[in-house]
């Protein structure tokens, strides 16, 4: 973490799910999942950000942090529709590890199928900010869903007090 500097994210894991017709998909934005820093004088700034995009071979489940993106895997457009009692609603698990000393952030994904076998890694930049909110759009059509969501922050030292006694002691 940045010196003096607490709410440095660690780890972060979520859950979610999309459930839609597909039929009627363009290349747009389904959902996004943003890490936020503290404001700015230009804005609130993304530590680092997951997101779904709809595609022509199905969702999408991608992450973006320091000006690169990549696709952690790609949930095929079957898995989607709604109604389909033998398959039930598709839940996708996002993970993320925070290296703050190299500013890479190590992240995978898994389906429903087998949670406990996350994708390959893929290592992205991120910047390196105390965390100061989450911020979750959903953006496209059809219904989203976001379960838990786990954070783990590096531990830190409460920070010294700061009091001015009205007299000497």
């Amino acid at each position: 973490c940045p010196s003096g500097q607490r709410r440095c994210v660690r780890r972060i894991r979520f859950v979610f799910a999309y459930e839609g017709a597909t039929d009627t998909w363009d290349d747009g934005l389904g959902m996004s999942f943003g890490l936020r820093g503290p404001p700015s004088d230009v804005g609130r700034r993304t530590i680092f950000k997951f997101y779904s995009r709809f595609s022509t071979n199905g969702l999408r489940i991608m992450c973006a942090g320091g000006g690169e993106a990549a696709t952690l895997l790609t949930v095929p457009k079957h898995h989607c529709e709604p109604g389909r009692e033998t398959d039930g609603l598709k839940t996708v698990t996002v993970e993320a590890t925070f290296d703050w000393n190299e500013q890479r952030a190590h992240v995978r994904a898994a389906t429903w199928d087998d949670p406990k076998n996350m994708g390959a890694w893929k290592i992205l930049p991120f910047q390196r900010l105390p965390l100061y909110s989450l911020k979750v759009l959903f953006l496209g059509p059809g219904t989203h869903f976001v379960g838990d969501v786990d954070v783990w922050y590096y531990d830190m030292p409460a920070p010294p007090a700061r009091c001015r006694l009205p007299f000497a002691p």
